[in-house]
């Protein structure tokens, strides 16, 4: 695991254009963009270069920095060497905002074809004060991006799409958004088609507020939930309040809106949950 540090940092504003090996792995390329430019700079990934990463990246420590995404970030298969639980790429710091016309892709096919029990998320905000605007994401191996410990965050215009070319070998815990331990998180504008659910808010989730959002394949649509796993706190850390969706569309999904719990002593609630001009097709 290669970790971004404040080493041989560069002033404040600088840009910082992340270098490509073709045909090599370029996770050095992006950490060492991530260590230069931590503190008050733009990392870049440029347009019509696809960098190829083989290893998990956490970019830790950032302050106000832009990542702007208008090339493809693909982590490959590589023969399913990597680790089970570890996010692909963990973004953690304050005033965060990622943007771009390019793509994050994870080679899902692959995954689904020979290693159908899930994994973790490719992208991971632990964000205070950020956002993610217009990137595309698509065959992601599980969760496309999860929102965790995060507080003031907005997704807007953003494209999800992760579904198997193969009946028989389906996708496998896709979910498009999951938000836990996070308060203050905006969902607009956004498109998601995958075979799980389009968002999911876990324990200790709140004041979350979803709108224009549109949910297609074979969702399991906007989710609360699953509350109360087994381990977890009662209280805050099992609960969701304050949710409103609003203006959102369903479109061939196998549920559209639910709560789900786990059967444990865990005991949560969800509450203030606000639901407003919805549409179902197919549903």
């Amino acid at each position: 695991l290669l970790t971004a540090r404040a080493t041989s940092a560069a002033p404040a504003g600088t840009t910082c254009i992340v270098a490509h090996t073709p045909g090599g792995d370029d996770h050095s390329h992006v950490v060492s963009a991530f260590n230069q430019c931590q503190s008050g700079g733009t990392v870049v990934f440029s347009a019509g270069t696809t960098y190829e990463v083989l290893t998990p990246i956490r970019a830790a420590g950032l302050s106000n920095v832009k990542i702007v995404v208008d090339g493809t970030v693909r982590f490959p298969y590589n023969n399913a060497k990597w680790p089970k639980k570890t996010p692909y790429w963990a973004i953690q710091g304050a005033d965060v905002f990622m943007s771009g016309s390019g793509a994050v892709t994870a080679d899902g096919q692959q995954w689904w074809d020979n290693q159908p029990n899930g994994g973790p998320p490719v992208v991971l905000f632990g964000v205070h004060n950020g956002g993610m605007k217009g990137v595309k994401f698509h065959d992601a191996r599980a969760a496309h991006v999860a929102i965790k410990k995060s507080s003031s965050f907005k997704v807007s215009g953003v494209t999800m799409h992760s579904v198997s070319n193969k009946i028989s070998k389906p996708t496998k815990n896709t979910d498009g958004i999951d938000i836990s331990s996070s308060t203050d998180i905006k969902i607009h504008d956004t498109s998601i088609t995958n075979d799980d659910d389009a968002i999911a808010m876990e324990g200790g989730a709140s004041n979350i507020d979803i709108r224009r959002v549109r949910c297609g394949g074979t969702c399991h649509g906007i989710s609360i939930g699953s509350l109360g796993p087994p381990g977890k706190q009662s209280g805050a850390a099992a609960s969701v309040k304050d949710v409103v969706v609003e203006d959102a569309s369903f479109e061939g999904c196998t549920t559209a809106i639910h709560i789900k719990s786990w059967s444990t002593p865990v005991e949560g609630f969800a509450k203030n949950i606000t639901y407003n001009n919805l549409s179902f097709k197919d549903v």
